[in-house]
């Protein structure tokens, strides 16, 4: 038995891929999601800029497009962190960058509001 973690595949080839691996995967795999800033050179897939600012940055971007008010929990925020290409356990450092910059507040433990 093995496990495959990274896989890339060009887009226009994710449908075959994802055809050929539906009878075959014993555990439901987790679903594709889109790879940003990310280019095939020489075979392999290299970052174009690895820098860490530009997940944080399409958070806050989500973030600020949320009215004023706005409640949401951590499993939300997750979500959002997943959905901007990040790695959902970075929760905490994500709602520290945040609050440090006033886009929200902590309501309650696990609670937060867009200010």
């Amino acid at each position: 038995m093995f496990v495959i973690e990274k896989i890339f595949v060009e887009d226009k080839k994710l449908a075959q891929v994802l055809t050929a691996l539906a009878g075959l995967v014993l555990d439901p795999m987790p679903a594709p999601r889109p790879v940003v800033n990310a280019e095939v050179a020489k075979g392999k897939v290299k970052a174009i800029s690895p820098e860490r600012g530009s997940i944080i940055g399409r958070i806050a971007g989500q973030v600020q497009k949320m009215q004023p008010g706005h409640e949401f929990d951590s499993a939300s925020m997750k979500e959002l962190i997943h959905a901007a290409g990040g790695n959902p356990n970075s929760i905490g450092t994500v709602r520290n960058w945040l609050t440090e910059r006033k886009l929200i507040k902590s309501k309650e433990r696990g609670l937060y509001i867009k200010t």
